[in-house]
């Protein structure tokens, strides 16, 4: 059986490839600024980039039908024996996530999309 680390780094790698595949869509918080969410089944994901005792890590939460559950930051992960797919560290891994849920929940990509669509025409 995985320990709690070892699912912690799988749920990371797994959210990476849903937005690859463009399965999750981002939302920005809107209690709370630089927090972004996004919804699967029942859950909710949130990402922020918190200050650690002077340090920058990117924090994750689990939400339950509303109730907090579980968080983790990237230096958590660095016990696990998974390693990022993709980067080389964890802090790498989730800061990449973090600037694609902004990117996603501010509809940038699309009106970029958009913008040269209508100049190329």
């Amino acid at each position: 059986m995985s320990s709690l680390v070892e699912k912690q780094a799988r749920l990371v790698n797994a959210i990476h490839k849903a937005n690859n595949l463009g399965n999750l869509k981002w939302h920005a918080s809107e209690a709370v600024s630089d927090i972004f969410y996004t919804s699967v089944k029942d859950n909710l994901i949130y990402l922020s980039m918190i200050d650690e005792n002077g340090t920058e890590s990117v924090k994750v939460e689990i939400f339950v039908n509303g109730e907090f559950v579980e968080s983790f930051i990237d230096d958590d992960l660095a016990a696990s024996e998974i390693k990022p797919i993709g980067f080389d560290y964890w802090f790498q891994a989730l800061t990449s996530l973090l600037d694609y849920a902004k990117r996603s929940a501010s509809g940038v990509d699309k009106i970029l999309d958009e913008l040269i669509k209508y100049l190329d025409g």
